[in-house]
């Protein structure tokens, strides 16, 4: 490669390393947040997961639902007589 071929790549990585951030800054201020200003939200960035997440805590398990019937007999399986 010659000279100016790599000063035109290392010219274009410092724009872009330069750029990056500030683009990055200007889509985070532009958000807009739709939780503010209502009554009785509070957001949290840490803590407790979120319900949707959640797996129930029982104190007292109680044993689960029995099937009244027995499972249905093995299959007995063999290979076919002609092969694919």
């Amino acid at each position: 490669m010659n000279a100016i071929r790599i000063c035109s790549w290392c010219i274009v990585a410092v724009l872009l390393s330069l750029s990056a951030p500030l683009g990055l800054n200007n889509a985070i201020a532009l958000q807009k947040d739709p939780l503010v200003g209502q009554a009785g939200v509070e957001i949290l960035t840490r803590g407790p997961i979120h319900e949707a997440f959640a797996e129930t805590v029982t104190f007292d398990p109680e044993p689960g639902l029995v099937s009244p019937k027995s499972p249905p007999e093995a299959i007995e399986e063999i290979p076919p007589e002609q092969r694919p």
